[in-house]
């Protein structure tokens, strides 16, 4: 089981300063943000999949998933509230440009293999143009994988590996805008209206 949020020791809180990048009183309005949303469906003081799902807004079920998994660090089926700060200290604007392309690298990489092959990011891709309601047909996400890969695959082994991955994040920096909340507390206040 996880920490109920009404149980949080100072010295939990303390930790949580100590391994993200929040002060302590983000943590604090953090806790309570964490203890609505694991209240949301069932009052247990834990977030599973669907109330993730449900206070990210997310209509598919591709990125609640990747996403749940990477906060779901001892993948308990759960998220505890140290897990979801910690998960969450990723997006904060003090977070490394290394620890934001980890992140998003294991989104790609469903089978945890170390590479994102073609099938991974036409999968991704597909889902997020869904998410973001951008129409665009097979043929043409398909068309962009080929490009990425074209770009991306310096070795031409047919797989982007996380330094080549890396190589091509930082020539187009837009790829992980979206990791980046200017304010992620206020941004988990919006996310739970």
């Amino acid at each position: 089981m996880g920490i109920s949020t009404s149980k949080v020791s100072k010295n939990t809180l303390r930790e949580l300063v100590k391994k993200t990048n929040f002060e302590m009183d983000e943590v604090k309005a953090l806790q309570e943000h964490f203890s609505a949303i694991s209240s949301s469906e069932v009052d247990d003081g834990l977030i599973d999949q669907s109330e993730m799902k449900r206070a990210l807004g997310l209509r598919g079920d591709l990125f609640a998933e990747r996403l749940f998994g990477l906060f779901d660090e001892n993948h308990d089926g759960v998220i505890n509230f140290s897990e979801f700060v910690q998960g969450l200290s990723i997006f904060a604007p003090q977070a490394s440009i290394d620890q934001k392309l980890k992140l998003s690298f294991r989104i790609y990489d469903f089978d945890g293999d170390g590479y994102i092959d073609r099938r991974e990011l036409y999968d991704c891709l597909k889902a997020s143009l869904q998410e973001n309601s951008m129409g665009l047909n097979d043929d043409q996400i398909r068309s962009l994988v080929d490009k990425t890969f074209e770009e991306a695959d310096m070795n031409g082994d047919g797989l982007i590996d996380y330094n080549e991955y890396k190589a091509l994040v930082l020539k187009h920096p837009v790829m992980i805008k979206h990791m980046t909340l200017s304010n992620p507390v206020e941004s988990v206040r919006k996310i739970r209206r």
